[in-house]
This record gives structure tokens, sequence and C-alpha cells, in this order.
């Protein structure tokens, strides 16, 4: 952590920026992510029935994380009743601790905090109404979100990663690493 406080120190040194405010993307092996599906209700009605039901789908004890959720969609089953979707998004509460003090010792204001697949669908898709697959292959996880019509209806995450893939061919074709990550 406090690496990455004195990178952003230097950086803020070197850019001087107008604003110190920040909305940071936290990657999604740090969040818990789930779509619920909920008879047709109100919105305070939705909101008391998620935070009843929440603890039965995070696996941490709800006093310590955050939970958010966003309504992705509406369906009928096949009784023909109403039904809406909601994403379900738990962040535990000392990841957040974590990100507001490395902020706030570079001089920052964290503002908000959003999950990676929610910023990335917003600035890879936007309101394009096309179905998207967005497949983000990070170090240490590759994580799948699908995307309709602008909004975020399905998030998976898996360890297999770029730093798996470069141990993979150091291994296959005994190669030095570094030629490996260049490949």
């Amino acid at each position: 952590d406090q690496e990455v406080i004195e990178f952003l120190k230097a950086a803020l040194h070197r850019m001087k920026p107008a604003s110190t405010e920040v909305i940071a993307s936290l990657p999604v092996f740090s969040a818990f992510l789930t779509v619920l599906n909920f008879p047709d209700m109100t919105s305070a009605e939705l909101e008391k029935t998620i935070t009843f039901q929440a603890g039965q789908y995070i696996p941490l004890p709800i006093s310590e994380v955050a939970i958010e959720w966003i309504k992705v969609g509406e369906f009928e089953d096949e009784r023909g009743y109403k039904q809406q979707q909601v994403l379900l998004i738990s962040v535990p509460q000392e990841q957040i601790a974590k990100y507001q003090k490395i902020f706030q010792e570079a001089g920052l204001t964290l503002r908000v905090l959003e999950i990676e697949s929610l910023g990335l669908a917003r600035a890879l898709v936007g309101g394009d109404p096309t179905p998207t697959l967005i497949v983000d292959i990070g170090s240490r996880s590759t994580n799948i979100s699908f995307v309709e019509r602008g909004i975020l209806r399905f998030n998976s995450q898996t360890d297999f990663a770029g730093a798996s893939l470069t141990q993979a061919l150091v291994a296959s074709l005994n190669i030095n690493p570094l030629r490996a990550e260049e490949l």
C-alpha cells in the first residue's frame, strides 16, 4: 500500500491536477456479485427484502460488508407472474477502508468506489442496446461480464489469468518468463 501511496503522490506532484477528488474501481475479485430474482414489488419493499435476504448469498457476515443493489431486468415466470432481477453487490468494509486510507494518505478524497465491471460496461458499451460480452484478462483473474442495453446483467470471475498463461508458456516452451510475457 505504501508503494501505491508514494506513486500517487509522485503522479500528483507531476500532473498538478485541478481536483483532488477520486473515483476508483475495485477489482471484481475483491467483491461479491450475484443476480437474484424477486417478485414484482415497490423499491421500498425490495430494499427491505434484499437487506433481509442478503445474508443467504454473501459469504461474509453482513456486518462486515457494504451492500448495494441495482435493478437489472424484469421478466415473466412460467406461471405468468412478473419478476425482477437485481444485481447484488457486496464489498468487505476492510477493502473500502484500505482504499480510503490509500487515497487519503496520498492527499486525495475518495468520492466513489465502484466495481470494475460496472465502469467497463459504462465505458465500453454505454447505452448501446447490443448484447455484449466483456472479457477482462488481468494478471490475477479473468472477469467475464455480460452487458445488455447498457446494464450489467451477469458477472463471473475465474483465477485463470495472465500470470497463469505466462507460467504455462514458460513451462511448455522452456523459455524465460520475460520472453513468455512478450509472447
